[in-house]
Order: C-alpha cells, then structure tokens, then sequence
C-alpha cells in the first residue's frame, strides 16, 4: 500500500506440481503449500500463485511425495520473503490489460503441419514497470525466456497452463529430440 505495507504476492515459478501426481486424492503439491507458508508469514496478505511456462521442467522426484512438495515450497518460500525484504513500492503504478486472439497452428509429433488451426489467445497485465503474459497450453521454459528478453518491461512473469487447453507448446529444437512432450502429449 502506500505505506509500503504487502497487500498482496504474486508468486510466478516454473515447474510441474508433479510431487504428489500419482495419489488417489486432491493434493496442494507444492503451490498451495508456498501459498499456506506465506499466509502463514504474512497474515491477512493475499499470496497467488502463478505457474510459468512449465511445458518441459518437472521436479527431480515426480510422484514423490507431500514431504518433498513441502520443501519445494519451503525453498521458494525463503526466496519470496528475501525478494519482499528488498522490494520498494511503486508509486501510483499504471495498470492496463491488453488481449490478442489468433489462431494457433497444430502440428503432427514430429512438427508436420496438418493445416488445422486452433483460436486461442495470449493476455497481457502491466502493473507498473511490471509485465505478466498469460500463455495458452503448456509452453516450453525457452519461450518465456525469449518473451522475457524481448520485453520492454523492468520484470515480465510469463505464465503457462492459462487460457485456451491446446497441450504442449514445444519448441522447434524440441521436435527433432522427440520425447513425450513433443508426440501426441
């Protein structure tokens, strides 16, 4: 707030929440763990998690587990509050949302078009000098490096998983070293 008391965290970080995926019940994996430790350290602050472009980064140890989705969630914790240490307030930041629809080409698993397409599309949010790009589908972490470094923005976060569900979003580099991302997954 002006006072530059935190009001609200927005946490972006890019990895599956694949810690506790083969389990016969709902689970919080380690995002809803990072945000019931920082309502913990931060109480009355709304914490939101925003998953990056997580298309090809899962954790070291998939399905292994609540203790190790905790610790995940410990380290990202620790490095959320050493950010909010050192953050300053913007003052009187502009906020605009812009949206832009195309449509997505699909391809075969090794890359060949088949000439059909998919509507969807990608949504922007300037706060400040601060960017958040919502991606369709699961894209690849290279993309959201290549949008962070074209942007004119002080940070851009890039989240994935958002809008329209249209799979994997792998890169060129991707198909020709095949793996379950690239195919029909």
């Amino acid at each position: 707030d002006a006072d530059g008391a935190v009001k609200g965290l927005i946490v972006n970080a890019t990895c599956h929440p694949v810690y506790e995926m083969c389990i016969p019940q709902a689970s919080p994996d380690y995002p809803g763990e990072l945000t019931s430790l920082l309502d913990q350290r931060y109480p009355g602050v709304l914490s939101l998690f925003l998953n990056g472009a997580a298309g090809n980064v899962n954790p070291n140890g998939v399905s292994t587990g609540a203790k190790q989705a905790r610790l995940h969630a410990e380290k990202l914790r620790d490095v959320v509050c050493a950010a909010v240490d050192q953050s300053e307030t913007e003052q009187t930041p502009y906020v605009q949302l812009g949206r832009t629809t195309f449509e997505f080409d699909t391809r075969l698993p090794h890359g060949d078009d088949i000439g059909v397409t998919l509507p969807t599309e990608v949504i922007g949010v300037r706060i400040g000098s601060a960017a958040i790009v919502f991606i369709p589908g699961e894209p690849f972490a290279e993309t959201a490096l290549a949008i962070r470094q074209a942007s004119v923005f002080d940070f851009t976060a890039v989240v994935g998983f958002a809008e329209e569900t249209v799979g994997y979003i792998p890169t060129d580099e991707a198909f020709d070293e095949g793996g379950y991302e690239a195919s029909f997954g």
